[in-house]
């Protein structure tokens, strides 16, 4: 900007030597000398700016060529760079398209794995059931028999008949079969004399029944025949059962309604820690409600001091 202004002050300046000189030319040697010194000077310093502004151009020239060329070399490196981030972002999509097919594998072993699982947990019940099953079949589970006493078999007495209740077969099934009254008499004859007597027994039946499979039913015929004494209208009896599944107990009260014998039963099973009521009969024609002891429903509660 300041080279062409400095040019064109010097032409100006040649340019007014130049009219000058033709309207008024110089007289004397010493005119014509400053003049041409003059015109000489301000040719060169011309020439001078001349090739300053061609260097200057040329320098120009060579600095837009270097610019077009990094400007080239930008643009293929921006294009390089936009081809790299194009690739890389087909590789995102194909590693996102991965990620998703490895979630989905991951949640198809998943569900297979809980399937396993809740098909080895099935497996593990049906096991166990089947080990409890075969555990109840070999010591007979939670069935258990109870005592009927019926007038069929004898006319002086009745004849204990054992009918089983449960899925599960018995196996070695004992009874003792105690009646009350009779027991209770010879107490009082116990104590009246003061010692025990030796024919305790004839208040206890004792009875061996051995096995017992499903639907079926036992009576010991005339061995296991109970007389009823006197012509009391009220006899109750107590049976004690043991098997190789546990024992139960059984109670029975007999009441004399005209001429037939009238039984309400029940039978439960001590567990240890409360009594469990397993059956209970009692006929609508059973005069009143039985006296039978209450049982124990409930757990009994520890003592803290102990």
């Amino acid at each position: 900007m300041y080279l062409m202004l400095a040019l064109g002050v010097v032409t100006l300046v040649m340019a007014y030597l130049g009219y000058h000189l033709s309207i008024t030319p110089a007289k004397s040697r010493r005119s014509k000398f400053i003049y041409r010194a003059v015109f000489i000077v301000s040719g060169l310093i011309s020439l001078v700016l001349i090739g300053i502004q061609g260097h200057q151009a040329d320098q120009s020239e060579m600095e837009t060529r270097v610019a077009r060329q990094d400007a080239r070399a930008s643009q293929e490196r921006l294009h390089a760079t936009m081809d790299q981030l194009g690739t890389q972002t087909g590789e995102i999509q194909r590693n996102e398209s991965e990620i998703k097919r490895v979630q989905g594998l991951n949640t198809e072993l998943q569900n297979k794995l809980l399937d396993q699982s809740g098909q080895l947990m099935d497996s593990s019940k049906q096991i166990t059931d089947l080990s409890k099953q075969a555990i109840d079949v070999t010591t007979g589970g939670n069935s258990f028999c109870f005592m009927y006493l019926s007038p069929q078999f004898s006319s002086k007495g009745l004849t204990p008949t054992f009918e089983r209740m449960g899925r599960e077969p018995l196996y070695d099934i004992h009874v003792q079969i105690v009646d009350i009254e009779k027991f209770d008499e010879l107490e009082k004859q116990s104590q009246s004399i003061g010692r025990s007597l030796p024919f305790f027994n004839e208040a206890n039946l004792f009875m061996s029944i051995g096995n017992m499979r499903p639907g079926s039913a036992y009576y010991p015929g005339q061995y296991g025949q109970i007389v009823l004494r006197g012509d009391s209208t009220v006899h109750n009896f107590n049976a004690y059962f043991d098997a190789r599944n546990g024992d139960w107990n059984q109670t029975i009260q007999l009441r004399k309604v005209g001429n037939e014998w009238i039984q309400a039963t029940r039978v439960w099973r001590w567990t240890g820690k409360k009594d469990i009521l397993m059956f209970q009969q009692i006929p609508k024609e059973f005069p009143g409600v039985p006296d039978w002891p209450p049982l124990q429903l409930k757990p009994k509660k520890s003592n803290p001091k102990h």
